[in-house]
């Protein structure tokens, strides 16, 4: 039974991981955005819509 919590905590810990990495990415893409850029105002550029 521990190891089963064992291996849920290491899945869980990569998933978190991954989310980091991504959320790393789009903080890079919002600071190099330029506002006076934007095609479409109501639309965030930074999230994605899938």
């Amino acid at each position: 039974m521990i190891e089963r919590h064992l291996a849920d905590i290491d899945h869980r810990m990569a998933e978190l991981r991954q989310v980091r990495t991504q959320l790393r990415a789009l903080a890079a893409n919002a600071d190099a955005l330029d506002p006076a850029r934007c095609t479409d105002a109501p639309v965030c550029q930074i999230i994605d819509s899938t």
